[in-house]
């Protein structure tokens, strides 16, 4: 018998007709403590049963700098890494966003941007996986009003490449290294933070400082601390694995950041990993980092703490 191509195999529910699904892809939260801003955002998927390679998505976030929503158009190829997943990916993206006056950036703003990108990622589960590669492109074209009246047209890109190597059964090293440039005439709120949790050197806080370029490299020593046994949280679920990870990242920012004389920053830290199975149905995590900022702009080291918190549901580089 012919075997059907990669993203048509037949699984799960394969007594019914092929038909479309809409699904929830993730919900996504992150609490900058020592920043007290939290940002969330949920992602829906409409797919269709029997065929991995065509999907449409809906992603609405908002946080302490914009809210907006974002429609996208993924067509995904290559091997089968799950029986639910391709490894590549190409997409294309519409967005509106409103951008709110914040620290640096006085303005506020309408605008919409279109995007464009490609990636390759092996990882079985971008949640917890210890082993994996991931490549990715992006190329978007930004225009809107801001607040005053004036236009703004702008165009960002950047690229990224991953890499997870297994040490032992229960030890890995992860590194990224991610570059970012930005052409035109942005609003602040779009320009590159030297902080953050997922895209940004977890020492510093987002809201630091900004710049239209940004070369980034972090690296973390994942280890599980524990895992002997399943630990019971009541009606809330089960803590299946305890991990903690090293972490360093290492910023370049070559035009002057907004407010700061330094181009190189370098921060240390250390993440709490906790897996659990919420309710008993459904894998989750909970991830707090602690990271100490070895170089600061001294406007901000003397106005914050002298260490950084974040907590957030999903696993570092699961967007990388």
């Amino acid at each position: 018998a012919r075997r059907a191509p990669p993203g048509r195999d037949p699984f799960f529910d394969n007594q019914l007709p092929p038909r479309w699904r809409l699904l929830v892809n993730n919900f996504t939260s992150l609490l900058a403590v020592t920043q007290r801003q939290l940002a969330a955002g949920v992602s829906l998927g409409l797919r269709r049963l029997h065929d991995l390679r065509t999907e449409g998505e809906l992603h609405v976030a908002g946080s302490a700098t914009s809210f907006g929503a974002t429609v996208g158009l993924h067509r995904h190829f290559g091997r089968a890494v799950t029986p639910l997943r391709l490894a590549g990916d190409v997409r294309a993206t519409l967005g509106i966003a409103r951008l709110v006056p914040a620290y640096l950036a006085p303005l506020g703003a309408n605008e919409v941007v279109l995007g464009l990108a490609a990636g390759w990622d092996d990882r079985i589960r971008a949640l917890s996986s210890n082993q994996g590669r991931g490549l990715q492109a992006e190329l978007h074209l930004g225009a809107g009003r801001l607040s005053d009246q004036s236009g703004f047209v702008y165009g960002q890109g950047g690229a990224t490449a991953l890499r997870i190597w297994p040490l032992t059964l229960h030890q890995a090293l992860a590194l990224r290294l991610r570059g970012d440039f930005t052409v035109g005439r942005a609003p602040v709120q779009e320009l590159l933070p030297l902080g953050g949790r997922n895209l940004g050197a977890r020492g510093f806080e987002i809201v630091e400082t900004r710049a239209r370029h940004r070369l980034l490299l972090s690296g973390e020593w994942r280890h599980v601390l524990n895992m002997s046994e399943a630990t019971h949280l009541g009606f809330l679920g089960a803590l299946d694995r305890f991990e903690g990870a090293l972490f360093a990242d290492a910023a370049y920012l070559p035009q002057a950041p907004l407010g700061c004389d330094r181009q190189s920053f370098f921060d240390v830290g250390y993440g709490l990993r906790f897996f659990l199975t919420a309710f008993y149905l459904v894998p989750a995590s909970l991830q707090i980092d602690f990271g100490v900022p070895l170089r600061r702009c001294p406007r901000e080291a003397a106005d914050r703490l002298p260490f950084t918190i974040y907590a957030s549901f999903v696993q570092s580089f699961a967007s990388f």
